[in-house]
């Protein structure tokens, strides 16, 4: 393989998007890179760079093919009723405590915002096991980004087939609302959307800190599952610091089952509950 070419390409891809390939795992990006000239016929690299030049809107469907987006509700069940039975009363008290009733959530790789609307639905039944009075008190934000533009329209939409909720329905009926003249697929309910936000953004950017649309960094609990695998080592690095750096004192930060906190990184993170990789900050001074 060109390397040389490849490298061309990322950075086609980074002047184009604003998004960088070049600490990707390279063996990742060029079978995915591959996989989509395959789609379009075409076998040879250089004329796939060539494509790209007279087809602008090629890269938001190579961008689509690069990013791996297998997602659903309440994915690892073992995570998420840690978050309601732990983690979330937690967060919760800690604000009440500081008569801050601004809870900010951010999912850094939110594919099409199941993982987002799980965590709204949770917040939403928490709410409502409250007093009204206590309950207007709160305002909820949780941010959703992808680098996939066309995930995070899905994402807005909030729509989904009836044959990937059906497991979560019963326990949740409320989350959802029948949509007009689609009788497969459902909607998720204006409550719970209306804590959501959806964003386009490259975690692994070094040009901002957090997304345009958090304003401020610190944020109480935030998702990067399955994002550190497709890393090389210094990238997971940054990106971990950049979380550290984004997250409130004592903030959560929830990794994928096959990552973890490397030793660099040990003396800022401590792991919340042992088989769950739920991380919370821990403040280093010096």
């Amino acid at each position: 393989m060109d390397t040389e070419l490849l490298g061309r390409i990322k950075q086609l891809i980074e002047r184009h998007t604003g998004c960088s390939f070049f600490n990707y795992k390279p063996d990742t990006f060029q079978r995915r890179l591959l996989r989509r000239m395959f789609c379009l016929g075409i076998k040879d690299m250089a004329d796939y760079e060539t494509y790209l030049a007279k087809n602008p809107k090629e890269y938001t469907a190579l961008l689509h093919s690069l990013t791996i987006k297998v997602s659903e509700f309440f994915r690892d069940p073992e995570i998420f009723n840690y978050l309601e039975q732990a983690v979330l009363p937690a967060i919760f008290k800690a604000h009440a405590q500081k008569n801050d009733y601004n809870i900010r959530i951010w999912s850094t790789a939110c594919a099409y915002g199941e993982e987002v609307y799980s965590t709204a639905i949770l917040i939403l039944e928490y709410l409502q096991r409250m007093e009204d009075a206590e309950r207007s008190r709160w305002h909820i934000t949780i941010l959703g980004t992808d680098i996939d533009p066309l995930a995070v329209e899905k994402a807005v939409d909030g729509v989904y087939s009836i044959k990937s909720v059906k497991d979560i329905l019963p326990l949740h009926p409320n989350a959802f609302e029948r949509i007009k003249g689609m009788p497969n697929h459902l909607q998720i309910a204006p409550e719970v959307r209306g804590m959501a936000q959806f964003v386009c953004f490259d975690i692994a950017t070094a040009k901002r800190l957090s997304p345009p649309a958090g304003i401020f960094a610190e944020y109480d609990l935030i998702y990067c599952r399955n994002v550190l695998i497709y890393y090389d080592c210094q990238q997971k690095l940054d990106t971990l610091y950049r979380l550290y750096t984004c997250l409130c004192p004592y903030g959560y930060l929830v990794l994928g089952k096959a990552e973890g906190i490397p030793d660099e990184l040990s003396a800022c993170f401590i792991q919340v509950k042992p088989g769950i990789k739920i991380y919370r900050k821990e403040n280093v001074h010096g």
